[in-house]
């Protein structure tokens, strides 16, 4: 989910949608519970709004959510808005390009957690010994080849003499 102020995700309206779906409610369902306008729900379910704390401990309420957790988030992002992304990633010391995975993480289990973590490590182990992971995955000649329009269709089509050349 993408939010419409930001091309960072927005942490509150990522786990806000999550609720929703987990307890199968749709923006005009939880709109009526917590009585809010619709227009105004579905602001705050696609990160371009942001809750009053009395509105935050209405949904809270509706969606079984822990108020102190989505006050948090609700923070998080209100200082991201105000103060920018850089400032907040320096004074937390947190990288925001992983705030998806961190938003997902609580939700992962503990294996799931595990496989997360050696694909990254993998990953970053590939990196460290090649620096061009591009060109490990994919070879200079078949890049090459493969922005010239070369296709498999029209490299069997031809002649011996050409692949020869090749």
């Amino acid at each position: 989910m993408k939010p419409a102020h930001d091309s960072q995700v927005n942490r509150l309206a990522f786990e806000l949608a999550r609720l929703m779906e987990v307890r199968h409610l749709t923006i005009k369902d939880l709109a009526e519970q917590v009585e809010l306008s619709y227009e105004q729900t579905r602001r705050l379910v696609n990160g371009a709004a942001l809750p009053s704390r009395a509105a935050l401990e209405r949904i809270c309420k509706i969606l079984g959510a822990d108020l102190k957790e989505l006050t948090t988030l609700l923070f998080a992002e209100k200082s991201q808005r105000v103060y920018g992304t850089d400032v907040v990633s320096e004074m937390t010391g947190k990288d925001p390009e992983l705030a998806p995975i961190e938003a997902s993480w609580p939700h992962l289990d503990s294996e799931q957690r595990a496989i997360l973590i050696d694909i990254a490590k993998g990953m970053a182990s590939r990196n460290r010994e090649n620096p061009s992971a591009v060109e490990a995955m994919f070879p200079p000649a078949a890049m090459e080849e493969a922005l010239s329009g070369q296709t498999r269709a029209s490299w069997k089509a031809q002649s011996p003499e050409k692949k020869a050349k090749r």
